[in-house]
């Protein structure tokens, strides 16, 4: 009788449990899912900045030429392209992984 409450309290309790680990899981991944700015090939990092709003192709020609000289970049070290300020160095920052 008593191991049957137990499972009827946990059995109502599990779908909680699996949308917090879900919940949980997915902000760890969010992490991994972003592309390394450093791994990319050009091509690659060209098309991922060119669909950023605010970016597009001179901006993508400009960084893509300065991580070539500059490898491997940290993003923070784009503020130096011409053209890139604040707000458009945080557009970049929350389309990579750090």
């Amino acid at each position: 009788m008593k191991n049957k409450k137990i499972l009827r309290k946990l059995f109502d309790i599990l779908p909680y449990i699996l949308i917090a680990l879900v919940f949980i899981g997915s902000f760890s991944l969010c992490h991994y899912l972003k592309p390394d700015i450093n791994e990319l090939p050009n091509k690659e990092l060209y098309t991922h900045l060119v669909k950023i709003d605010g970016i597009g192709d001179t901006l993508s020609n400009r960084i893509v030429e300065y991580r070539n000289t500059h490898k491997p970049i940290n993003i923070e070290d784009l503020d130096t392209v011409k053209g890139i300020g604040d707000k458009r160095l945080a557009l970049i920052t929350d389309k990579f992984r750090d």
